[in-house]
């Protein structure tokens, strides 16, 4: 099913360039307007609970400063807010470029095949997600969830790798962060990553199977080394600052389902 070639390889490319340049455009606009959004309801569910709690209190009127205290959703979405200014041009621009040569590169990969358009989700996830994170230092359930249960579907039938590879990928991969945070919280009292990352990486997982998880873990640490330490020497970031782990990640999951890296697949097409 999966392999099945339905489109020539030079259609296939020119489509996935088009669809590529388009997606991305709508990706920016999402990494943009998305935890925007989710920060409004949740300042909203804040003043709803403390607004409620002074209602509750007894002897005591509640406060109208109280509420007041906590931005409202109303406010959070007001044409003055950051929510209504749209993303750069530039930003959209390329972003656009980003996402329609990795579009590219999956159809060069895969050919004109379903596999190919499952690959293309894979990778518009992965810009998402790499976007938000690095922006807000979030990484979405309402993506990573369903990325991780599509990812088990596309290898219901042995898409990327066989079922049994993908949940023992998806279980591993969460364990694995799952451990380490809580063995570098344990040792410095700090949390070194956030839950997302632990989900993000079950979602990999999932999509490229238990085998694919060392190269993962190799090239997500190997790159965030490289650009933490390029950061700190240009003076972007602070020396001990946290800096989010899903960029590399997402970057690590693209490396490895185009170079093969993951179960029946050879690296770079070697082997």
């Amino acid at each position: 099913m999966w392999q099945t070639v339905y489109l020539s390889p030079a259609f296939a490319v020119s489509l996935a360039a088009f669809l590529g340049a388009i997606a991305g455009g709508g990706l920016c606009a999402l990494a943009h307007y998305l935890p925007r959004s989710m920060e409004a309801r949740w300042a909203e569910q804040c003043r709803e609970y403390l607004a409620s709690r002074a209602a509750t209190l007894p002897g005591e009127a509640p406060s109208p400063d109280t509420a007041d205290d906590i931005p409202t959703a109303h406010a959070a979405l007001a044409p003055s807010s950051e929510l209504s200014v749209p993303p750069s041009w530039p930003a959209m621009l390329a972003t656009a470029l980003v996402c329609a040569l990795l579009f590219v590169l999956c159809a060069w990969r895969f050919g004109g095949t379903p596999l190919a358009l499952a690959g293309m989700v894979l990778l518009g996830a992965l810009l998402l997600l790499g976007l938000i994170d690095f922006g807000t230092s979030l990484l979405p359930d309402s993506i990573t969830l369903p990325l991780l249960w599509a990812g088990l579907l596309v290898n219901l039938q042995g898409g990327l790798t066989s079922l049994p590879q993908a949940v023992l990928g998806a279980v591993v991969g969460y364990l694995c962060l799952w451990l380490l945070f809580h063995a570098f919280k344990f040792c410095t009292g700090r949390e070194g990553m956030g839950h997302g990352d632990f989900k993000l990486l079950a979602a990999l997982g999932a999509w490229l199977g238990l085998s694919a998880l060392p190269m993962l873990l190799l090239v997500s640490s190997i790159s965030g080394v490289i650009i933490g330490l390029t950061l700190v020497r240009l003076g972007r970031a602070a020396r001990g600052q946290a800096l989010p782990f899903g960029p590399y990640l997402a970057v690590a999951g693209a490396i490895t389902l185009l170079g093969g890296g993951y179960a029946g697949a050879p690296l770079f097409g070697l082997g």
